[in-house]
């Protein structure tokens, strides 16, 4: 098995990417029922942007890169 990335962990961090599988989504509408405080979500998903997880798309909506999809390298 591939050693797990940092944050891998993280429930947040893996609900957040799990809704992001089905495609974009805006940020208020991928915090909207999502385990955790606004705050918390926010700074979760500067951090992914950060790392290059994901992607702000131009309309504003976040997006997994392809680095963030399942058995990538």
């Amino acid at each position: 098995a591939a050693p797990a990335a940092p944050g891998d962990g993280d429930p947040l961090r893996r609900e957040l990417l799990q809704r992001l599988a089905d495609g974009p989504l805006e940020p208020r509408d991928l915090a909207l029922d999502t385990a955790g405080s606004p705050e918390r979500i926010a700074a979760l998903l500067r951090r992914l942007l950060d790392e290059g997880t994901l992607r702000t798309r131009p309309d504003g909506r976040i997006e997994r890169t392809d680095s963030a999809a399942p058995g990538a390298k």
